[in-house]
């Protein structure tokens, strides 16, 4: 047994469209006849006749119509060359008959052996059929007669049939893979059906014997390849697709080689689809292994062609193939056949792109690249088989083109220019723009304006292109659409005493950086910063005006109604209608204030233990005494100012209380001189000072007076 191989794995190729080859077909028998140099395949059914064509050169042709005689359509059955006899033979029972025939292909005709090779076989459907090259004959093995599965064994060759009866054998099986090992110079045979079990074990036949190969099992995939196996060119087995793929048994596409002893997979590039009962075949003039037809699906055949190994086949494709620099293009190569991985020189005429060795590789262009060309590549597989393909390429002068827009920062609703320039430009240009706001509508148009309303940011570009399809995308431009700006603003206090010191704030919303203040105090005073500070030094009411421009140039005003109120300097002083009283005594007592910024507050302490928060009250004094009467007034700035004033309760026989205007002159003197001499001296001295420091009385004063107590 040989080791393991070393060379690099074939690879699969395509070659259907070449010649014309055979129906859609997957129970067909596949042999190559060295004799007469081409692979021949029978199968199919034209009027109860079987099809035959034949494939050599790389090209399928149809002999059915030029054979003077054919087999009879023979369903299920198989078909192996029998170098021996220099033919192709085909055994396969025939339609309604239990018999089994045995026809030979040869110098392109069929010859009828079955009456001249002894008693055959019992008639069968896919048996196991190939050519034992160590002593000669044909072995055939199993298969299916009505509903038994069969496992019998029987040789064929010059002097006919003849069953051979060894000790072991593989166990009852139909549609089993069965081809010669030149390695190990016998027949390998694996897989098959028994009932609907799929078998996955490996037999090999040494001329009398059969040994199962311990550890050969095949993997998922193998289980049912009637024709699926076939020689290969290094003297191994190959196979190819099948029942078994775990986990649902389904359709496989892997390609296996059986060297060593075991099973391996061979990582071909670009393998057929996956198929059930690809018909197999070395052909050693071509120097490959044919694959033809195969199930793809139940009851769906493959009328493709496929070859593992043999020459290297190239094509190459350029995408774009018509461009103008300093755009690029890919060459694209696509490879098939040969062994292993490939390589890849690319060479062309006016090109001066980097090569490398990639089945992709990109051509930046320049401007001396223009012109008509041709681009070459040249692959070699890793067995040093070569092939060449080429492709035009056209390279026009560049078409230059770029995108005028008149702003790149902008707000909603403002008016923007779009303009396209083309340097040289060819006839029938056209324009595509992308990337514009939703609501401007001018896509194929060169030059326009619109007005958006959408905010937001847009990359826009142009695609031009001239009449000979060559193409400039233009760069991007980014615009902004901002919302238009509107502006918050509001002062930290809108009235008070001079000097008033006021904080001025400002947010802007929407519109575009950087924004330019302009703030007018309304005192002839200016500022250009955001959030100012003012300090209003005379009192009177002054509007304030503040404009913002953005970047963009849009000016936004806000004029608000609201105006400084600046009053002047806050004063106080209490009002009585009398200072002496008797009593009981109901004292008027009224606040006159001047200045300030109303609403004020007021606080009295009146002297009795009483207070107030009115403007205006009514006092009442019981007891005879001296009082002082002290006022603190607050106004909304919260600037405060305090007075007082003392007055004299005397007394007295009336019931009532009041004034002293019309008492005897000998009580007022000795009551005033002994008890309030000295505090109405007091009080007015207090009140004296109190009054200067205030300013002037108010000429005219209100006594309304409500009660206090």
């Amino acid at each position: 047994m040989r080791p393991a191989a070393t060379s690099p794995p074939p690879n699969w190729r395509n070659i259907t469209v070449v010649g014309t080859p055979p129906p859609a077909n997957d129970g067909g028998g596949i042999a190559y006849d060295a004799h007469s140099g081409y692979v021949v395949w029978a199968g199919g059914s034209v009027a109860g006749v079987a099809e035959t064509f034949t494939y050599a050169n790389g090209t399928w042709t149809n002999l059915t119509p030029t054979l003077a005689g054919s087999p009879p359509a023979t369903p299920g059955g198989v078909l192996a060359a029998d170098p021996a006899q220099d033919a192709a033979v085909l055994v396969g029972e025939y339609i309604g008959s239990l018999t089994l025939g045995t026809w030979a292909f040869a110098n392109g005709s069929w010859t009828n052996l079955t009456a001249t090779s002894g008693t055959p076989p019992a008639a069968r459907e896919d048996p196991s059929w190939a050519y034992d090259a160590s002593d000669g004959q044909m072995v055939l093995f199993g298969g299916l007669s009505g509903g038994t599965v069969l496992s019998d064994t029987w040789t064929f060759g010059a002097t006919g049939w003849s069953q051979a009866t060894p000790v072991t054998h593989p166990s009852p099986r139909w549609s089993a893979g069965l081809a010669y090992d030149g390695a190990d110079n016998d027949l390998i045979l694996e897989g098959g059906v028994y009932g609907s079990a799929y078998e996955n074990d490996t037999w090999a036949w040494s001329g009398t014997t059969w040994s199962e190969l311990p550890g050969a099992d095949a993997p998922a995939g193998l289980s049912v390849a009637r024709d699926a196996l076939a020689a290969a060119p290094g003297g191994t087995v190959v196979s190819f697709g099948g029942l078994g793929c775990a986990p649902t048994f389904g359709v496989c596409n892997e390609t296996y080689e059986f060297v060593g002893g075991v099973w391996t997979t061979l990582a071909s590039q670009r393998t057929p689809p996956p198929r059930l009962g690809l018909e197999l075949v070395y052909d050693a003039r071509d120097g490959y292994d044919l694959g033809f037809g195969g199930a793809i699906a139940i009851g769906v055949s493959s009328e493709q062609t496929w070859a593992l190994g043999g020459p290297v086949v190239a094509w190459l494709e350029i995408e774009p193939a018509v461009v103008q620099p300093p755009l690029e293009s890919y060459f694209v190569t696509t490879a098939l056949g040969g062994y292993g991985d490939y390589s890849y020189v690319y060479s062309g005429t006016r090109i001066d792109c980097v090569t490398a060795n990639v089945s992709s590789l990109p051509c930046f262009l320049d401007l001396d690249d223009s012109g008509n060309s041709t681009v070459f590549v040249k692959v070699t597989d890793q067995e040093g088989n070569t092939t060449s393909a080429s492709a035009p390429f056209d390279v026009y002068l560049p078409l230059i083109a770029f995108d005028v827009l008149s702003a790149f920062v902008v707000d909603a609703g403002e008016p923007v220019n779009y303009s396209i320039v083309v340097d040289a430009p060819s006839v029938g240009v056209n324009f595509t723009w992308s990337g514009l706001p939703p609501d401007c509508p001018f896509t194929y148009v060169r030059n326009f304006t619109c007005a958006s309303d959408s905010v937001g940011f847009y990359a826009i570009d142009c695609v031009v292109v001239d009449s000979f399809g060559a193409f400039f995308l233009t760069q991007t431009y980014s615009l902004n659409i901002s919302p238009r700006p509107f502006i918050v603003a509001w002062p930290d206090r809108t009235s008070g005493n001079p000097p008033l010191d006021v904080q001025f704030n400002s947010i802007i919303t929407g519109g575009t950086v950087p924004f330019t203040y302009s703030w007018k105090f309304g005192d002839g005073a200016t500022s250009d910063l955001p959030n100012p500070f003012h300090t209003y030094t005379s009192s009177g009411s002054f509007p304030v005006d503040l404009s913002v421009t953005d970047g963009a140039g849009v000016t936004t005003n806000w004029s608000s109604t609201l105006a400084i109120e600046v009053g002047s300097a806050l004063a106080a002083r209490i009002i009585d209608s009398s200072t002496v009283w008797l009593a009981p005594a109901q004292v008027q007592l009224s606040a006159v204030i001047s200045g300030g910024v109303a609403p004020f507050a007021y606080a009295w302490t009146l002297g009795n233990g009483g207070t107030s928060t009115l403007p205006n009250l009514t006092a009442t004094y019981v007891t005879p005494g001296a009082y002082t009467i002290a006022l603190t007034v607050t106004d909304h700035d919260g600037l405060v100012v305090s007075t007082s004033t003392i007055i004299a309760v005397l007394g007295g026989t009336s019931t009532t209380g009041g004034s002293v205007g019309g008492a005897p002159a000998w009580e007022l003197a000795a009551v005033g001189a002994l008890t309030l001499l000295g505090g109405l001296i007091a009080g007015v001295w207090y009140g004296d000072l109190r009054r200067s420091r205030l300013g002037p009385e108010p000429e005219d004063v209100s006594d309304s007076a409500p009660e206090d107590g």
